[in-house]
């Protein structure tokens, strides 16, 4: 989604500083927009502008092009992003399903020595996504980034960086699922659950609409019909199969 080239600049803050020009055209083709919060415009429609933008313009002018918005939290410019927020925040190293699946020198060297910084530096985050629930609020399809960060566990702290600024939990769920499935033109098969669409699902041990920060805590995998158990990917129910050793296991 974020592949192509960059193609101008559009600002969302409120007050003075949010009138930045923009080039004479810029088009969207499943390529960025950069704006001054680092963050991207993403989607599908050409359109042209030829002079600046105000902040009341450009909540008007969003919601009425059909452009997505990926906003990628955890590298969210202009202060520390959403990744450092969550490694300060909790031990990465020591999840149960993370360090079972992903080899020691490479998730302890980034986690264990983490920058630790006052929690007012991650402002940015807050932000950030607080501008992203506004847009969805207009009807724009938010989407998370996550940048393939840390072995899946980004698009989780996407989802709770939303909530940091302001989303309600359901909100944040949809921009993690149907969301994306209907930018990528998948959500006849995959998005949401519904009867003819694929039985592919995460199921959780919690309620995500309480916690949010319970969404990483995966107790099976359905995918092609089997089952799995989400700590240890053995498949339960369907057959018997189980992970092997991986190499820094044996």
């Amino acid at each position: 989604m974020k592949a192509g080239h960059f193609a101008g600049r559009v600002a969302l803050e409120d007050g003075a500083a949010a009138r930045q020009t923009t080039k004479e055209s810029f088009r969207l083709l499943s390529s960025p927009v950069w704006h001054p919060n680092g963050n991207y415009l993403a989607g599908r429609k050409h359109f042209t502008t030829r002079r600046s933008l105000g902040t009341g313009e450009i909540w008007q002018f969003w919601p009425a092009t059909g452009v997505n918005y990926t906003p990628t939290l955890i590298v969210t410019f202009g202060g520390l992003g959403a990744e450092n927020y969550f490694y300060q925040d909790s031990e990465v190293w020591t999840h149960p399903i993370l360090s079972r699946f992903v080899p020691p020198h490479i998730l302890q060297p980034r986690s264990v020595r983490r920058p630790m910084a006052p929690l007012t530096d991650y402002q940015p985050i807050r932000d950030s996504a607080a501008n992203a629930k506004r847009l969805f609020e207009k009807g724009v399809m938010v989407n998370i980034g996550a940048h393939g960060q840390r072995e899946g566990l980004g698009s989780h702290w996407e989802m709770w960086a939303f909530v940091l600024g302001g989303m309600t939990p359901m909100q944040a769920l949809h921009t993690a699922t149907i969301n994306p499935a209907r930018h990528m033109g998948f959500a006849k098969d995959l998005g949401s659950l519904e009867t003819g669409k694929l039985a592919d699902m995460l199921i959780i041990d919690g309620n995500p609409l309480q916690d949010i920060r319970v969404t990483d805590k995966i107790a099976f995998v359905v995918q092609n019909g089997r089952i799995y158990e989400g700590g240890t990917l053995a498949e339960k129910v369907t057959g018997e199969r189980k992970v092997a050793p991986f190499y820094w296991q044996r």
